[in-house]
């Protein structure tokens, strides 16, 4: 009887994370050893029936296998669990890797030192290591002790890649020593012609910073972003006409076009109607998202889903078209902010546990929830879609109020935090939006900010129709 149900499962209309569970029985029922490695790695995340799977067979799996276990955990973020299966695969300099590697993400940096003593020095495996250790490394001193062995192992692909990253990091923090240092073993690339740019734009001359950024303009890939800071740095306005005139829509062209220079001081981030909708038939929702979803993946056809389940059909449009209105009309900010953190899917969570609509992580939402005084708030209520839109206007309105209604110094502390963007502030004291972009520390934050404003504005010119399907 178990067999003929089982069989008339559609895989389709199973959610993600119902799916190992699906495996295991469907293992269990017919004895498929070939479903149970599947669980065994794969899925040995899942700590009801992947790793359960796996403890009942691991001695069974190649060391392949075991191999792709542990490459899944450590995808998934799940150290200690891979350096728990770690003594099953076979001594080697790339397991040795691993174990180092595996150290330094449990802060474990002395045992982390001690497995690069036993990888052999002509391995590939010690580049990566010295890398590793490099990029973790606390120190200037300790990043530039890294740095010099690597320059020994004459692994040019692992010099250029940690000379890169300290290069950049000592720029953003003003080490400006370490920076010249670093950037004299590197080859000519993009972000070597940017950073050096950068640097002679606010420690040397603008004039000096333009030249060099005309000669080596070819090395910058985003003509928009090249003709914007060339019109910065020698104020001739050709090159801000170039910008406006591209066929690009990007961060750039927008504030090249004076769209919207700050956001207002006085904003109103209130609930709307649909959104106590929302709270009232949150299951509703719920079991709505996942009938969407099979309809789409059985019959291919948005025609009936675009009034029912908007966000299911985004997945299915090209990046120009995706500015949907879900949830009604809610402030451009909000769409803007969701539409970057999780592409309306409210069940999302991101690898820095980041959860739901408007990714709350879990230290802010419960900041969050004892400034609101909601005494019986669970990091799982940001999966209601109610829940996480009502925090996240919440949250925006206190950023907003923090820096004066300004949306660019929001945004970049929605992502990266309020205390990084004061700190870049007070560093290079950046007197417009881009210098204030390019000068913040994190890769991530700076391509966010660029996103969510563009997100901003295209919203803010989108009709107010209650739902907009797409952007043109």
């Amino acid at each position: 009887t178990a067999k003929f149900y089982i069989d008339k499962i559609d895989e389709k209309a199973l959610d993600k994370d119902d799916f190992p569970f699906y495996i295991y029985l469907k293992a269990n029922i017919f004895n498929n050893i070939s479903l149970k490695k599947l669980l065994a790695t794969e899925y040995i995340y899942d700590r009801n029936y992947g790793y359960k799977t796996f403890v009942e067979i691991y001695k069974k799996l190649s060391q392949k296998e075991l191999q792709k276990a542990v490459d899944i955990l450590i995808s998934k973020r799940m150290y200690k669990r891979a350096l728990d299966i770690m003594p099953l695969l076979k001594s080697s300099n790339k397991n040795l890797y691993y174990y180092l590697y595996l150290n330094v993400k449990i802060k474990d940096i002395k045992r982390a030192k001690y497995y690069l003593s036993q990888i052999n020095p002509d391995s590939k495996w010690y580049a990566v290591g010295l890398y590793i250790l490099g990029y973790y490394a606390k120190s200037w001193k300790e990043r530039k002790y890294y740095f010099k062995q690597l320059l020994n192992t004459k692994n040019h692909k692992y010099i250029k890649k940690l000379g890169t990253v300290l290069m950049k990091k000592a720029f953003h923090y003003k080490k400006n020593d370490y920076f010249l240092y670093f950037k004299k073993f590197l080859p000519l690339s993009e972000e070597k012609v940017w950073y050096t740019f950068l640097y002679k734009y606010f420690y040397k001359n603008k004039k000096i910073a333009y030249r060099y950024l005309l000669k080596n303009k070819d090395f910058i890939k985003n003509k928009n972003k090249l003709n914007y800071w060339l019109y910065l740095s020698s104020k001739n306005k050709k090159y801000l006409y170039k910008v406006r005139n591209s066929k690009k829509m990007d961060f750039y062209k927008v504030i090249s076009a004076n769209v919207i220079k700050t956001y207002p001081h006085r904003v109103s981030l209130k609930k709307n109607r649909l959104i106590e909708i929302l709270k009232k038939n949150g299951d509703l929702y719920k079991w709505a998202y996942r009938e969407a979803n099979y309809f789409y993946k059985k019959t291919g056809n948005l025609d009936y889903l675009k009034q029912v389940m908007p966000e299911v059909i985004v997945r299915s449009l090209t990046p120009d078209e995706r500015y949907i209105k879900p949830f009604g009309s809610l402030n451009p900010l909000v769409y803007a902010i969701m539409k970057q953190e999780s592409l309306f899917y409210y069940k999302a969570i991101s690898f820095s546990n980041a959860v739901g609509l408007m990714q709350f992580v879990p230290k802010t939402a419960y900041w969050t929830a004892q400034k609101r005084k909601d005494k019986y708030f669970d990091i799982t209520h940001m999966f209601n879609p109610y829940i996480s839109i009502d925090y996240g206007r919440w949250y925006l309105k206190y950023l907003l109020n923090m820096f004066n209604g300004n949306v660019f110094y929001t945004v970049a502390s929605y992502n990266g935090g309020a205390t990084n963007v004061k700190k870049t502030l007070k560093r290079f004291n950046p007197k417009n939006i881009a210098e204030f972009v390019e000068t913040h520390p994190f890769d991530e934050t700076r391509d966010y900010v660029k996103k969510v404003y563009t997100n901003y504005v295209i919203y803010k010119k989108l009709s107010e129709d209650k739902v907009v399907y797409r952007a043109h």
